[in-house]
């Protein structure tokens, strides 16, 4: 059972094996939305080898095109997954430079949907914090 600051109840979710019920209510105490739910629960991921993907896509020159000069450097790229598997509010966490942050950036964005978060068997959006690893070698 869910409450809100002023303990009103808001939802109820109840089971019985892996089959349950959902019900949210409202003010009154009338019920607004009966769903069926299942204990299924996963967080959201990309479909497919995301190596790979990276791998395809990625410049991995750029960092040393922007003056890099050796070493190893992971990018964290925070962003949602949505309902339906789009990517949107995608944001660096990192500041290596070298223009990492916007190569790691420019990938994600053009990533196809992923397979959205879920809760209770039902898709819901997500945080995802994705790593992003560049190794500058220079020949």
């Amino acid at each position: 059972i869910f409450y809100d600051t002023l303990m009103n109840k808001t939802s109820e979710v109840s089971f019985v094996g892996n089959a349950g019920t959902w019900k949210h209510y409202k003010e009154d105490g009338t019920i607004t939305v009966d769903t069926l739910v299942s204990r299924e629960s996963s967080d959201a991921k990309f479909i497919g080898s995301w190596s790979n993907y990276l791998q395809r896509n990625l410049d991995g020159q750029i960092a040393i095109r922007n003056g890099a000069t050796g070493g190893s450097a992971t990018v964290i790229v925070q962003f949602i997954v949505e309902k339906d598997g789009s990517i949107s509010n995608i944001k660096a966490l990192t500041n290596i430079g070298y223009g990492t942050e916007e190569e790691a950036i420019r990938v994600i964005k053009r990533s196809p949907k992923w397979k959205p978060a879920i809760h209770y068997g039902i898709p819901v959006k997500a945080y995802r914090r994705q790593p992003v690893t560049f190794s500058v070698r220079r020949l």
